[in-house]
């Protein structure tokens, strides 16, 4: 964009952005949290800790899960952003999730299993997810 923008060459771009000993970071995507959300995560990262400690198995007994949306406009290429800078600036970017979407995919891991991956429905309420863990 800085070479289209000023006409200059774009090795010539990078020759100058090296120099200035900057490094192309890549945008990290994350899930925006509220302030109000902190206290709910310190209880839940105390009770984990305490159940490790209690249960050395525990941490082997957790279904971990995850799902994703993926629609048509929902595509971000982190390949081809960069953020330049002198250090790690941490840049993220926050995204909405589950407002709409056109497949959504759960899948999980207990142990050393994979589960899945699974087509859950396009619409997932409350209910619907239950049934599907059930």
């Amino acid at each position: 964009m800085i070479s289209a923008a000023d006409g200059v060459h774009c090795n010539t771009v990078g020759r100058i952005l090296h120099k200035d000993r900057l490094y192309p970071y890549h945008l990290q995507c994350v899930q925006g949290l509220k302030l109000e959300d902190l206290p709910r995560h310190v209880r839940f990262c105390q009770w984990y800790l305490e159940q490790c400690v209690r249960h050395p198995q525990f941490l082997w007994k957790l279904l971990f899960t995850d799902e994703a949306m993926f629609t048509w406009d929902g595509i971000c290429n982190f390949h081809n952003v960069h953020i330049w800078a002198h250090a790690n600036p941490h840049t993220i970017r926050e995204a909405r999730h589950q407002t709409t979407f056109s497949i959504n995919v759960w899948a999980g891991i207990i142990e050393d299993w994979l589960i899945g991956p699974v087509h859950l429905p396009e619409r997932l309420t409350a209910t619907t997810y239950r049934e599907f863990l059930e």
